[in-house]
């Protein structure tokens, strides 16, 4: 289930007669059709790793933000489209080394370039993040290149974005990034965040058209320090009210919606200890956008939860434009402990979508 994967449970006994499979090999590849347009399937997480070698080796490669159909199937919101007859062979390379299937056409319109590899900053703080390391774990597998970077980074700095196009936060508590190790037994060099001048840095890049992506609790940092018109949807929920310490709940998608581009409408997640939020009282901002949010039913999906009726109507995944840049908000971690492949695209496609012209 969180590899995205329909599951049917069934509850009765039943015959069945069967061999068992030994290994599971990779799905042929391959390009299909004719013409020297390429389309890459946005649902396939797999698909970002062929743009982004794409964009590596100097094709041009762009995403259209409306469907289109190519020999008989039509590809959702999102999809790449590559061009130029030079580019075959190294469509061809990818599609058989990941198991993709390209279509080929002879024409289609990619209404969103992309500049470049999105050049993305992973931030990591002194002492240690479990979640920071799934992260990476992540980025790494399907090849973003991330380079890792330390509160002096930020703290200080002009013009970040003659260095990144994208600074990712992972899950960190807002007093965490900006006060950082403050004890006396940290090494000087180990110690603080990225302070006042580290925010007004942060405020400086995303107004001038940079994308910062914060995962689990750094959501705060938008919320506290950018204005983000969300509030927390747990605070005051005593534990007897509501508990889900780790479950596989079901969510509502935007497809339409840049960050949601290859989900499907509804999806499952793992949620354990989320942060959740809400519209702000005075929500009217029309730069922000909800993503994902929980329904006015039941969740669950497998697992334990206490209290659903809490959490409906909750935010997983939003945006807030700031200027000419961009905050995504994903209080729900979606690269939780690098297993939840189904959910991968609500973090991909922002990274992405960090160049798109």
């Amino acid at each position: 289930m969180q590899m995205g994967v329909e599951t049917i449970f069934v509850n009765d006994l039943f015959d069945y007669r069967g061999e068992p499979v030994g290994a599971a090999p990779m799905p042929p590849g391959g390009i299909s059709g004719r013409g020297d347009t390429f389309l890459l399937d946005p649902r396939n997480n797999d698909s970002f790793t062929a743009a982004l070698r794409l964009l590596r080796a100097g094709h041009d490669v762009g995403r259209s933000s409306e469907p289109i159909e190519a020999g008989g199937i039509i590809l959702p919101s999102g999809a790449f489209v590559v061009s130029g007859s030079g580019a075959r062979a190294d469509v061809e390379s990818a599609a058989t080394e990941l198991g993709l299937t390209v279509r080929a056409v002879s024409r289609a319109t990619a209404d969103i370039t992309l500049a470049r590899a999105p050049r993305m900053a992973l931030y990591q703080p002194w002492g240690g993040n479990m979640n920071e390391g799934w992260t990476r774990y992540v980025l790494d597998t399907f090849e973003w290149e991330p380079i890792t970077i330390h509160p002096e980074d930020i703290r200080g700095q002009r013009d970040l974005s003659r260095k990144y196009d994208v600074i990712l936060f992972p899950d960190t508590g807002l007093s965490g990034i900006i006060n950082g190790q403050t004890r006396g037994n940290v090494m000087p060099e180990y110690q603080g965040g990225i302070e006042e001048s580290g925010l007004m840095a942060l405020r400086e890049f995303v107004e001038g058209g940079g994308t910062i992506v914060m995962l689990g609790r750094s959501t705060e940092l938008a919320i506290d320090e950018f204005g983000a018109p969300f509030t927390n949807a747990l605070t005051g929920q005593a534990r007897q009210e509501f508990s889900c310490p780790g479950s596989i709940l079901e969510v509502k998608v935007d497809g339409l919606n840049p960050v949601g581009w290859g989900m499907p409408e509804l999806a499952n997640i793992m949620y354990g200890r989320d942060l959740l939020l809400r519209p702000a009282s005075s929500f009217g901002y029309p730069k922000a956008s909800v993503v994902m949010m929980f329904g006015d039913e039941d969740p669950l999906k497998s697992g334990w939860i206490q209290g659903p009726e809490h959490i409906f109507g909750a935010v997983g995944a939003a945006t807030f434009d700031v200027g000419r840049g961009q905050l995504v908000l994903l209080p729900v971690r979606v690269q939780r402990r690098a297993q939840t492949h189904g959910v991968f695209k609500l973090l991909f496609n922002p990274l992405m979508n960090s160049v798109g012209r």
